[in-house]
């Protein structure tokens, strides 16, 4: 059995416990009022999207940001835009081939305004 402590160690003891104990009480008291501060998810205004891409000027790169694009879609509306020149609408991309109504769906808010009447000096026609 080990020795009894001092009357000092008991008191120094106590003091820590004290400490720790108001220490954790505060923890606690200071979580509960700061729940009034929390954001409740479901019940928040939704602000939209914080960019818009240009799929007629737009790189590779900035087109694979897209959620579910990546960099071999991206790839393919390049090279649909060289070929075809410049998309007047979002539905053009569903020529695009990997691109589906539910992906065009899901790209659509991200999506710079389309001019109908856009002018491509290469092409006149279009």
């Amino acid at each position: 059995m080990p020795p009894p402590l001092r009357r000092s160690e008991q008191i120094v003891s106590a003091l820590l416990l004290i400490l720790g104990l108001a220490g954790i009480g505060y923890f606690v008291w200071s979580q509960l009022q700061s729940q009034s501060q929390l954001i409740n998810v479901d019940e928040a205004t939704r602000f939209g999207n914080v960019f818009a891409v240009d799929v007629n000027r737009a790189t590779v790169d900035e087109l694979a940001i897209l959620p579910g694009i990546g960099p071999k879609l991206a790839r393919e509306i390049v090279d649909f835009r060289t070929a075809n020149g410049p998309l007047n609408r979002p539905e053009d991309l569903l020529n695009v081939p990997g691109i589906g109504p539910q992906k065009l769906e899901a790209i659509r808010s991200f999506l710079a305004p389309m001019s109908e009447a856009f002018f491509n000096p290469l092409n006149p026609e279009r």
